[in-house]
């Protein structure tokens, strides 16, 4: 995916993050290949009414008529990683069926 943005903030960049994140990301333009553009950012820290430090994962799916935004925070970045792109994936699978009927 040309598109594919990827950005870490207040944590070192992380291959194993990354590719984990293009490999998910793949899978979602296997769902639908009209998808325009993938912004990923992951980052480290307290956010709002978040107990304690979390990894947290900002994914925003650009796809026509719509756009797929989710936020996840885990104590683990991959598991932030995967719980992310599983909700972006039915998110995305709910907006097809919607708008094309497949």
């Amino acid at each position: 995916m040309d598109s594919l943005r990827i950005s870490f903030r207040n944590l070192d960049p992380s291959p194993s993050a990354e590719e984990k994140v293009r490999r998910r990301a793949a899978e979602l333009m296997q769902l639908d290949d009209r998808i325009t553009s993938c912004r990923v950012v992951m980052e480290f820290g307290r956010h709002g009414h978040d107990p304690g430090n979390l990894f947290h994962v900002h994914l925003d799916v650009v796809v026509p008529g719509g756009e797929i935004l989710v936020r996840e925070a885990c104590d683990d970045l991959h598991a932030a990683i995967r719980e992310a792109f599983d909700v972006a994936r039915r998110r995305l699978q709910e907006h097809v069926r919607r708008h094309d009927g497949r």
